[in-house]
C-alpha cells in the first residue's frame, strides 16, 4: 500500500502538471476572446484541477508524513482537516463546484434563462453533497470505508443530474445544425462530459475494488485522471480553440 501511495503521488504530479498547462491556454483563449462560456469552461477546469491538487495532497501525506495505517493521530492539532484532504472529502467539494458551474454552462448554452427550480435545487444538491462531504466521516463505519463510498456515489449521482442532459443537449444541437466545426464543438463538449462521468464511475469501482478485496490503486485509479485530462483536451480543441477551416 505505501508503494502504491508513492505511485499515485508521482502519478498525480504528472496529472496536475497537464491540468495546469491546459487551465492556462483555456484562460488565455477567453483573454483573447472574452467569451463568457470560456470563462466557465476555464472555472470549470480549474476547479477540477484543485480537486485533483487535493488528491495528490492527500497521497503526500499518506506516503511522506503520516503513513498509511494511521494517516494522522486523533491528538494532531490538524486531525480534522488532514482526514478530509486524506479521504478525498476536499476533492469531492470542489468537484461538485466544477458540477453547478457545468450546469450554469448548459443554461447559457441551451436555454433562454436559469429556472429558478432548476438553479434551487442544484444548489441544494451541491450544498447536501459538499456539507456530507465535510461531515459524513467515520460516521456508518470507523474505517470510513463505506462512508467514502456513499459520498462518492452521491457525488456520482449529481455528475449524471449534470451531464447526462448536457451531452443529449450538445448531441442533438451537433446532429441538426450544418457546418463542421459548429458540430465539432459540440461533440467535443459530449466526450468531455462523458470522459468527466467516466472519472467518478471509475473511482467508484476502484473504492468497491478495494472494499472488498483490500487491493487499492487499480487500473481504474488510473484511468479515473486520465478521463479527466481527456476531458479537459476535448474541450478545448473542440469548442474552445476549434479546428480551423
Amino acid at each position: 500500500m505505501a508503494l502504491d501511495a508513492f505511485a499515485g503521488f508521482y502519478f498525480e504530479l504528472i496529472i496536475i502538471a497537464m491540468a495546469v498547462i491546459w487551465d492556462i491556454l483555456t484562460f488565455a483563449k477567453y483573454a483573447q476572446k472574452k467569451n463568457p462560456n470560456t470563462l466557465l469552461l476555464f472555472l470549470m477546469f480549474l476547479n477540477w484541477t484543485i480537486a485533483i491538487l487535493f488528491s495528490w495532497l492527500s497521497k503526500y501525506f499518506e506516503a511522506f508524513v503520516y503513513g498509511i495505517q494511521q494517516p494522522v493521530p486523533v491528538s494532531d492539532p490538524n486531525y480534522w482537516i488532514v482526514t478530509r484532504i486524506v479521504g478525498f472529502r476536499i476533492s469531492f467539494i470542489f468537484v461538485t463546484v466544477a458540477l453547478y458551474i457545468s450546469y450554469v454552462l448548459r443554461v447559457q448554452l441551451f436555454e433562454k434563462a436559469r429556472s429558478k427550480a432548476s438553479n434551487v435545487f442544484h444548489v441544494a444538491f451541491g450544498a447536501v453533497t459538499c456539507a456530507l462531504s465535510l461531515f459524513l466521516y467515520g460516521v456508518i463505519t470507523p474505517d470510513n470505508s463505506v462512508d467514502r463510498i456513499i459520498v462518492f456515489a452521491l457525488v456520482l449521482v449529481y455528475m449524471m443530474i449534470v451531464y447526462l442532459p448536457f451531452m443529449a443537449s450538445t448531441l442533438k444541437v451537433a446532429r441538426t445544425r450544418e457546418g463542421a466545426s459548429f458540430k465539432t464543438a459540440f461533440v467535443s463538449l459530449a466526450v468531455m462530459s462523458l470522459f468527466f462521468i467516466s472519472v467518478f464511475v471509475c473511482f467508484l469501482v476502484d473504492q468497491l475494488i478495494g472494499v472488498f478485496t483490500g487491493e487499492g490503486y487499480t487500473f481504474f485509479y488510473f484511468f479515473a485522471w486520465i478521463s479527466a485530462i481527456i476531458g479537459f483536451v476535448s474541450a478545448y480543441f473542440g469548442y474552445i480553440r476549434p479546428p480551423k477551416k
